[in-house]
């Protein structure tokens, strides 16, 4: 990422989970980014070690003096938008980042359908199944990439649990309504 070796596991790592929380913004402004906190970090290090601190404390003791990666991923990508915007940019790189998870949405949709097409059980279930899947995926996805679309990940999730249990209910009570007929 950088021109000088980066001799230090610590601030590698570091540089390079930013890198990852910075995918949503130009490449060129990126790697001017990380080139100058990879930089930075490596100097604010040798300071220490010049200080007397060992290699590994000196590198963890320059790494508390930054912000934690979200926190400053967060404000570059704020810097990188405003200044896209000044420019006449539309300023949105984290948009892809904000947008609700589309496993999400499908989830909801598969479990409306199970719900509606319940009379036909075995179409019922299967969208209701597929609506699960879909759910679960997307909210493992939404926390991963801090994306969008929860609610609508957890109302998809509980609309298909509705659609599985709901004939399966609806099945009980009919065999018992039959199997025990009232004498009136």
């Amino acid at each position: 990422m950088s021109n000088s070796e980066n001799n230090y596991p610590l601030i590698k790592q570091y540089v390079q989970d930013l890198s990852e929380e910075l995918a949503y913004i130009p490449q060129v402004e990126r790697e001017q980014h990380i080139i100058e906190i990879e930089g930075h970090l490596q100097s604010l290090a040798q300071e220490k070690i010049k200080q007397g601190y060992n290699k590994e404390k000196a590198v963890i003791e320059a790494l508390n003096e930054f912000l934690p990666v979200n926190k400053l991923a967060e404000q570059i990508i704020n810097e990188v938008e405003m200044v896209s915007t000044i420019k006449g940019g539309t300023g949105r790189y984290s948009s892809n980042r904000s947008k609700t998870n589309v496993k999400a949405i499908t989830s909801l949709v598969f479990g409306i359908l199970s719900i509606v097409f319940m009379i036909i059980s075995l179409l019922g279930i299967t969208f209701a199944i597929i609506g699960l899947v879909f759910g679960f995926i997307g909210l493992k996805e939404i926390k991963r990439f801090k994306q969008e679309g929860r609610k609508v990940a957890l109302a998809g999730v509980i609309c298909s649990s509705i659609g599985v249990l709901l004939p399966i209910l609806l099945a009980i009570i009919a065999y018992i309504a039959f199997m025990n007929p009232t004498s009136y």
